[in-house]
């Protein structure tokens, strides 16, 4: 398998080529997290009290919007009037997408979504005086039930399974099913029922105290379904009420369960909140906390502020749990009968606190603190009767968005909307990073009165992905996104209304403009100083994708206004003065000085990045600890499929407006001004918004190899990726994926252990299907090296799982023509994996090829040559000399080493020495031909150093093995003479060259070589210069084909013979 370690060259060649995708991916994750910092609810509350209200600054847009209404079916018309006679009650359940009503003993559950389809529930003959949805407790019903409906009467609580299956078309089928579980409740009759995450049923009796529901598998011996009181002494739950005994009670009358923080908070009509912890594992009760006197608490804060406020307002009616996404020190909302709201936190000089403790950690309540009053709107604000503060008969609150619902007339009551304003806000936050002051924004809020529809029975907020996550800020809303959807169940029916986002405003504006240009284009401009010109700018982008995806004309039209709204707005690139600009998201660019990037540039880059933010930093392969691999890897992938496919409409916007992106010549009209630094500010822009295109691009494809890969199992495929690099693989996210060197390289492995894979399940076709797959959805996430490389490792993988020679030998011969097209691109371990490979499968010319046409792409200017030149000398280990060029020849020496051991295993072959390769003995049937071979394709080269390394090498064996000074002698090539004439000392060199001479029958210069060791060679024993002479004479009488007839052989003779005398007399 292959590890992730490469050479520093190649790790630095490997940053160099993806630079540009690091710049761009550091600037993606710089705006994400900048734009995933929300606003804290409790940083907005500034005192101890406030009343800050506004009206929108932009002409007839409201924060609300009535998007239908349902008349309610003529059954449930016909039981509604005959409520005079009968106890009725009514409810929302969004979860399953139905409203109930109780009519005496009769439950109705309305899909209010297809409209008509109404389900009767009448198996019990009491007076139902509420209704309960709650999630139930695992291993208790089958997977068909996901909910369990509560039903309380005076004399039971009844539970029901309710069992949900999406339909193709609207809406989705309901099945009730019968459980046989109730519990007698004693004339206590319950209400304000909730649940927790783990299936507890918590609920409110009319004594006064809290009481749980436990109810168990049937199969169990002991009783199945019991009611427990939770405020009261254990004993009394195994003792008989009687009537002569007085009992105490904490006249409870409304709970309210945090299941993030596992909290209850429990309101009594004495003023009085009372807080309980359920344990980490929700499975606890017990009381941690309480606040008294909280009228007379929130009187005083008001009168500090000089604000008039009497008992009677601060009657809570309803309280409302704060979620952890909208704040971390605030985690209660109690809303009295006036309309005030008070805001409380269950633990201790939480606002005193500068750390803030990640969500992640549960902390332990260990008080309960009111920590501010917010003040209902003035009489100005809203329509009034003859009370300062009307009474509220009911209130929803979640994330920012209050709903409640005031008495008008004695047949229609009014319900008004508040949400929060985020215009003001955005720009004092966004402009801290670029030299100025953050001032901390005060919570402003606008109110929206809705129509009058008849007397409310309900509100509720329609279920959807992100109830309960929802930001106070909601800027960063897309217009493909869900807005936040509310219900209000009236006596006539349900109507449903909308939260408006920027986006929407905006996007109404542009609709608008074409009736009214004059006035939409004050209204615009309005909007691109409320909001800033770079969220603007982003949000006409989000217009223009989503009008791609749309068969509107209408919507084309305001898709097209967008674009130039983009273009026209977005500004231009500025030099960075001694105070950057405030409308600027960015301040300066990442890896930029000077540069202030325009709207244009930063509202694309922001727009990037909230579409790219859900799958950012995900694990993308992550790996489930239990048996639910399949729902997490299906998770993922929907993410991911939603993901791309807002990606690729963004893609497809910078495709139809090239100029926008593309590096465009110096001859363009944009580039055409005397002003250099001004030339200079476009051209670094430029090549901004063609990194990000270029990263969009990758990201796009990187979805679809993810994809690919889990696809495939990514447990499987984890099995054939090395021990070392699965950790970091299974915490691989797309940013690392994309941006680091190290993503690069495992991305890779990712690759290849999929080819493993299919092989293993292939076994004569299909080893090019994931070869396949990238060059049809990722060619631009993979290049021309990377694909070669690819499809190498697939025939090697597939000459592996060959049944005959021939088709290994085609799939071996494939696998090296890929492989040197990708030679340059392949680690140093994965090439030593691809020789050792071939090696197994007796390829040795394979190895030879490979690792010379490695060299070459790794040095294709020959430093390596020159520097072994400018020293005069052939190193055979690497070295750590200063000159830059000493880096190519080691570069070039690993690859030779892989010749080398190929060619000492041929000739333990040739020997008949046993050769292991991967555990496995290595057998041919002709080793004398495969060692010629291998020889003869390596001395084939013209690659000087490898010829000058390799006859290096033999030379120096052959002081050991006197047979590779026999292959030595047997090269034939152009490089070994200037080779032993350069490189070898001069008496080795020219006792080598007499027998290379002789050997080729070339006996002139064998004894010229012969009579130069004998006579230039000082210390030379008397005995040897004879030696030298006589071998030198008896070439010289040797016939040599090329001086046959040449003087000079006849007078090199006689010089020899004469110089025998001269030393003989000598020795006398």
């Amino acid at each position: 398998m292959i590890n992730s370690a490469k050479t520093h060259e190649q790790i630095k060649h490997n940053m160099n080529k993806n630079e540009p995708h690091v710049k761009a991916g550091k600037l993606l994750t710089q705006l994400i997290e900048k734009d995933q910092k929300q606003l804290d609810l409790a940083d907005l509350l500034k005192g101890s009290t406030s009343q800050q209200y506004t009206q929108p600054l932009i002409r007839h847009t409201d924060h609300f919007i009535k998007t239908g209404s349902i008349r309610m079916p003529d059954i449930l018309d016909e039981a509604y009037d005959r409520t005079e006679d009968y106890n009725t009650f009514a409810g929302i359940l969004p979860e399953i997408g139905r409203a109930w009503i109780a009519v005496d003993n009769i439950l109705y559950l309305w899909d209010y979504i297809s409209g008509t389809d109404v389900y009767r529930y009448d198996d019990q003959d009491q007076i139902i005086r509420d209704v309960g949805l709650v999630k139930p407790k695992p291993g208790v019903f089958g997977n068909h039930i996901q909910y369990v409906l509560v039903v309380t009467t005076p004399l039971e609580v009844i539970l029901l399974g309710v069992g949900i299956v999406p339909s193709t078309t609207q809406g989705n089928t309901m099945d009730l099913f019968a459980t046989d579980m109730s519990v007698p409740c004693d004339d206590i009759q319950m209400s304000s029922i909730q649940g927790t995450g783990n299936g507890r049923i918590i609920m409110c009796g009319s004594n006064g105290h809290i009481y749980e529901l436990d109810y168990y598998h049937p199969d169990l011996w002991y009783s199945h379904c019991r009611l427990r009181c939770l405020t009261a002494s254990s004993m009394i739950n195994y003792l008989p009420r009687l009537p002569f005994i007085p009992q105490t009670s904490p006249k409870f009358k409304y709970i309210a369960i945090d299941d993030e923080r596992n909290v209850l908070y429990a309101f009594s009509g004495e003023s009085t909140i009372e807080v309980f912890y359920l344990g980490s594992t929700k499975n606890e009760f017990t009381s941690v906390a309480k606040k008294t006197d909280i009228t007379n608490s929130a009187i005083s804060m008001c009168r500090q502020n000089s604000m008039i406020a009497s008992a009677p307002d601060f009657n809570i009616e309803y309280l409302h749990v704060v979620s952890t996404t909208e704040s971390s020190k605030i985690h209660l909302v109690a809303v009295t009968e006036s309309g005030f709201r008070l805001y409380f936190s269950h633990q201790r000089d939480a606002l005193r606190t500068a750390y803030t403790y990640p969500s992640n950690i549960q902390m332990i309540p260990n008080a309960l603190e009111l920590l501010h009053v917010r003040l209902p709107p003035r009489p100005t604000t809203v329509n009034q009767t003859i009370q300062p503060y009307p009474k509220i008969f009911c209130s929803y609150y979640d994330c920012g968005v209050l709903l409640d619902f005031q008495k008008f007339d004695d047949h229609n009551d009014v319900v008004y909307m508040t949400s929060a304003t985020v215009g003001d806000s955005i720009q004092s936050t966004t402009c801290s990073t670029n030299g100025y002051i953050s001032q901390r924004p005060s919570l402003t809020e606008t109110v929206t009165e809705l129509e009058r529809n008849g007397k409310v029975w309900a509100i509720s907020e329609a279920s959807t992905p992100r109830k309960g996550k929802y930001a106070l800020n909601d800027i960063g809303s897309q217009l493909t996104d869900q807005p936040r959807k509310f219900l209000v169940f009236t006596d006539r029916g349900l109507t449903f209304f909308n939260k408006e986002r920027p986006v929407d405003t905006l996007y109404h504006l542009l609709s608008e403009s074409k009736l009214n240009p004059e006035n939409s284009q004050r209204d615009l401009l309005t909007f691109f100083d409320m909001f800033g010109q770079t969220q603007a700018c982003a949000m006409c982008l989000s217009i223009v994708c989503a009008s791609y995806v749309s068969s509107s004309p209408e919507q084309d039209d305001i898709g097209r206004w967008a674009k130039q709204l983009f273009f026209d707005f977005g500004g231009h690139p500025s030099a960075a003065g001694p105070s950057p600009m405030i409308g600027n998201y960015l301040g300066q660019a990442v890896g930029q000085t000077g540069v202030i990037y325009s709207s244009k540039h930063d509202g694309l880059a922001l727009y990037f990045a909230r579409l790219i933010s859900d799958i950012w930093k995900t694990k993308v392969f992550e790996i489930s600890s239990g048996t639910n691999q399949a729902d997490l890897s299906s998770r993922i992938q929907s993410n991911l499929f939603n993901v791309q496919n807002n990606l690729s409409r963004l893609k497809h916007f910078m495709d139809q407006n090239p100029d926008f992106h593309n590096m465009a010549a110096i001859t363009n009209d944009r580039f055409q001004s005397n002003d250099h630094n001004a030339l200079q500010l476009l051209l670094t822009e430029q090549q901004s918004v063609h990194d990000l295109y270029e990263l969009l691009k990758q990201c796009i494809e990187a979805i679809s190899f993810i994809d690919f890969v889990i696809d495939a199992n990514v447990k499987d495929v984890l099995q054939c990726v090395p021990e070392s690099s699965k950790n970091e693989i299974v915490n691989m996210t797309l940013e690392s994926m994309l941006s680091s060197p190290q993503g690069v390289a495992l991305k890779r492995e990712l690759v290849i252990a999929a080819i493993y894979r299919y092989g293993s399940t292939h076994i004569h076709a299909g080893y090019d299907v994931v070869s396949d797959f990238l060059q049809r959805k990722c060619p631009s996430f993979f290049g021309a090296s990377d694909m070669a490389f690819y499809k190498g490792v697939e025939n090697l993988t597939c000459a592996h799982k060959a049944d005959v020679d021939y088709e290994r030998n085609i799939a071996l011969d494939e696998s090296l023509k890929y492989f040197k097209d990708a030679a340059d691109s392949i680690t140093d371990d994965k090439m030593t994996e691809i020789c050792a490979e071939y090696r197994y499968q007796g390829y040795y010319r394979g190895v030879v090829k490979l690792a010379l046409e490695r060299a070459r792409r790794l040095d294709p200017q020959e430093q390596g040559l020159a520097y072994m030149e400018s020293i005069s000398k052939i190193p055979l280990i690497t070295t750590t000399a200063d000159d830059p060029r000493v880096q190519f020849y080691d570069l070039r020496l690993r690859c030779y080493e892989q010749i080398f051991q190929s060619l000492a295993e041929v000739r333990q072959l040739q020997h008949g020495i046993k050769v292991m390769v991967k555990g496995r003995q290595i057998q041919v049937n002709h080793p004398d031909a495969l060692a010629n071979e291998v020889l003869s394709t390596a001395l084939s080269c013209d690659d000087k150093l490898f010829h000058y390394t390799l006859y290096q090498r033999l030379l120096a064996e052959s002081n050991n093995d006197s047979s590779m000074l026999t292959e030595l002698l047997s090269v034939d090539t152009k490089y070994i003479v200037p080779f032993l004439k350069e490189y070898v000392n001069a008496f080795d060199g020219m006792n080598f060259l007499w027998q290379y001479y002789r050997r080729r029958e070339q006996y002139y210069e064998a004894a010229l070589y012969l009579e130069a060791l004998a006579m230039e060679t000082p210390d030379l024993s008397i005995n040897k210069r004879l030696e030298y002479l006589g071998l030198a004479i008896v070439n010289a009488r040797s016939r040599d084909p090329k001086h046959l007839e040449l003087q000079e052989s006849t007078q090199l003779l006689q010089r020899l013979e004469q110089q025998m005398e001269q030393v003989r007399t000598m020795s006398l």
